[in-house]
């Protein structure tokens, strides 16, 4: 009987450690799944662009100023425009042509002169 009760007694033992194991081993994986989060978070620059996708046909490019004057077709910004190129040199290669492209902006002001962003991408 004595013999009985130590076993018990020892696979009782036995549980309680291997629970505290696998909690020691639930809060371990816990803590460094947050560590790895909050880490990679960290000085992250922000992946969203506020910029306006435009098609028109540009008038003329002042190459010295860096300023173009267009002719918006697209509904969100349409009209005679004046915009500044961020690579005036290459936007000379498509004045009289009808074009697509980013500015800096999301939306169109008026009374702003918007930037061309050359480097995404113009297309005919």
């Amino acid at each position: 009987m004595l013999t009985i009760k130590t076993e018990r007694t020892e696979d009782a033992g036995r549980c309680r450690k291997t629970a505290q194991r696998c909690r020691r081993g639930m809060l371990l994986i816990l803590f460094l799944g947050i560590a790895v989060l909050g880490l990679s978070t960290i000085d992250r620059p922000a992946c969203a662009e506020d910029e306006l996708y435009l098609t028109g046909v540009i008038k003329s490019v002042n190459p010295v100023t860096g300023l173009v004057y267009a002719e918006v077709l697209s509904s969100s910004c349409q009209g005679m425009r004046i915009f500044r190129a961020d690579q005036p040199e290459k936007m000379a290669d498509y004045e009289n042509q009808k074009i697509s492209f980013f500015i800096d902006s999301n939306r169109c002001n008026d009374n702003a002169v918007h930037t061309i962003s050359v480097s995404r991408g113009i297309r005919k």
